[in-house]
């Protein structure tokens, strides 16, 4: 299994993105804080799942899981409406 690991949301998009280049094929799971500087989760996960829509649709999806501390049925309702897994 390969790991990498990110800072930001910005960071976490251009390991994505490069990854992708490098190798023709992205991460099977990404597990997403949804606090986190530059970009939160919700706005990494936006630019990712477009990256891919655009650049890689023959690529399977991969899951992308929203890791945070907030709790309630709101949140994960909104996380759910964003397109996490």
């Amino acid at each position: 299994m390969e790991c990498d690991t990110a800072g930001d949301g910005e960071q976490a998009f251009k390991r994505v993105k490069k990854k992708f280049e490098k190798s023709r094929s992205t991460y099977k799971l990404i597990v997403m804080d949804l606090i986190m500087p530059k970009i939160d989760g919700f706005g990494a996960l936006k630019k990712i799942v477009e990256f891919l829509h655009l650049e890689a649709r023959w690529l399977p999806k991969p899951y992308i899981v929203a890791l945070t501390s907030i709790t309630g049925e709101q949140t994960k309702q909104k996380c759910l409406e964003a397109g996490f897994d």
